[in-house]
């Protein structure tokens, strides 16, 4: 399609306001594609990007702006398009419909600042290899690509699981190794047992006859977005169900998706242990305060808590995954 000149009496071209905007910004303003961003740090940047141009074409309009000359000119594509003129004014409103039609463009993307997240909240299933079988994982509000990455997630979780309880087997993981007595303490026999416990109902979960449910939200439970605390929900089991007798299912809030991927990999795990294992929310380890919080709360755990704390499991999962020994 051929470009026209913005003073030609004929509708601008998103060109026309991205050649303007670069010109005087100095930088590159994209095409808007509409594709969502990769990373929340990507969205942000192109938030900053929106409000830049904004402000650019503010400034702009406040000098030699005659809306008497700039009518609505109702075209097909956008009725609010501006009509443009000659000089700096007929500039400006080039600028303003390319930029508007820019952002427009940009507003296309599901959600910029959720990317795993489907607002159509579609509910598709994955089968995914997990010791070798194929396992269903059921996914509601998650778009293609998240099912994909969450889905590794999975598979890395429970690799992760396997491997403590294979040294639990074989008798390398006691209750007098170094890692037991980091996350849970010093621990009677019948704690230790306790902890076994929760590890292997956690490796029952892809067997059972239910699924394996994951479910994504761009906010949190109050209505928040990422500077929710909410990182994840994962009921726990009525003791008085088994858990090869009903769904596996996992809520993820956004701040989940901020972490790395190691560090998914094992707050699926604290999860699993709240639906496997019954455990509960009694502290959070802060390697700063050297202990467990609660919000901004000191708090001192019990051993039986330290032992029916989710944290502790998803602690001794990272040190199997990362270099600092899990103690964040």
């Amino acid at each position: 399609m051929k470009r026209v000149n913005p003073g030609s009496g004929t509708r601008p071209y998103p060109h026309d306001g991205r050649s303007f905007a670069r010109a005087i910004l100095g930088n590159d303003i994209g095409t808007g594609t509409g594709r969502a961003p990769a990373t929340l740090a990507e969205a942000e940047s192109g938030a900053h990007r929106k409000q830049d141009l904004r402000e650019f074409v503010a400034r702009v309009l406040s000098e030699d702006w005659d809306p008497a000359k700039h009518p609505r000119g109702g075209y097909p594509e956008n009725r609010g398009w501006f009509s443009p003129t000659w000089g700096a004014a007929g500039l400006a409103g080039a600028a303003l419909a390319g930029i508007g039609a820019w952002l427009d463009a940009a507003a296309e993307s599901p959600n910029p600042q959720a990317p795993w997240y489907d607002d159509n909240k579609n509910k598709s299933d994955v089968i995914a290899k997990i010791r070798g079988r194929n396992t269903t994982i059921h996914f509601e509000n998650t778009t293609k690509e998240y099912r994909g990455k969450l889905a590794d997630v999975v598979k890395k979780s429970f690799n992760a699981v396997d491997s403590i309880n294979d040294d639990i087997k074989n008798g390398t993981l006691t209750k007098d190794s170094p890692a037991i007595k980091t996350y849970f303490g010093d621990l009677s026999d019948k704690q230790f047992d306790s902890v076994k416990q929760v590890f292997a109902k956690i490796a029952e979960a892809p067997n059972h006859p239910g699924t394996l449910t994951i479910r994504t939200e761009k906010k949190g439970p109050e209505g928040k977005v990422t500077e929710n605390d909410v990182i994840g929900v994962g009921v726990p089991s009525n003791p008085d169900l088994q858990l090869g007798k009903r769904s596996t299912r996992v809520t993820l809030y956004p701040p989940y998706f901020q972490k790395q991927a190691d560090d998914q990999v094992a707050r699926y795990v604290h999860e699993l242990s709240h639906e496997g294992g019954n455990t509960k929310d009694y502290g959070y380890w802060d390697e700063a305060r050297h202990g467990y919080v609660v919000g901004d709360k000191d708090v001192r755990l019990t051993t039986d808590q330290k032992v029916s704390n989710a944290n502790n499991y998803e602690r001794l999962v990272r040190s199997r995954l990362k270099p600092d020994g899990g103690n964040r």
